[in-house]
C-alpha cells in the first residue's frame, strides 16, 4: 500500500489484501469532513496495475494557496507474479467530486 498525505488529508493507494487480494484502488480520508472518500477512476482508461509495496508520494509537499493542485505519484511495486518498473501520477482536480486524472509515465 502506498499512503502519503497533504493538508486536505490522508491519501492511500493500491495494497495487498486477505487472501493474496490486490489493489489498485485511490482513497482518501478527509480531515475536515472526517470521513474516507473514493476517488473516482471509472472514466479513465490508464490506471495503475493492481500492485503491493509501491513507492511514491505527494508533490508539492506544501501549498501556496487553498486550492488543491497536488499530484499523487505511485510507481514500482509487484502482485502475484509480476514486478512493475512503471510511474503513474494522478492529479486531483476535484476533491468534493472525488475526480482526478492518471497519467502514465510521469
Amino acid at each position: 500500500m502506498l499512503y502519503t498525505h497533504n493538508r486536505h488529508g490522508l491519501i492511500i493507494s493500491c495494497g495487498r489484501g486477505w487472501l493474496d487480494e490486490y489493489f489498485n484502488d485511490l482513497w482518501i480520508y478527509d480531515y475536515r469532513e472526517d470521513q474516507w472518500k473514493k476517488m473516482d477512476q471509472t472514466y479513465i482508461s490508464i490506471v495503475p496495475e493492481i500492485r503491493y509495496s509501491p513507492i511514491g508520494g505527494t508533490y508539492p509537499g506544501y501549498e501556496y494557496s487553498s486550492d488543491l493542485k497536488t499530484n499523487l505519484f505511485l510507481g514500482m511495486g509487484r502482485s502475484q507474479y509480476t514486478m512493475y518498473d512503471n510511474m503513474f501520477s494522478y492529479q486531483f482536480t476535484d476533491l468534493r467530486s472525488l475526480t482526478g486524472i492518471w497519467e502514465y509515465g510521469n
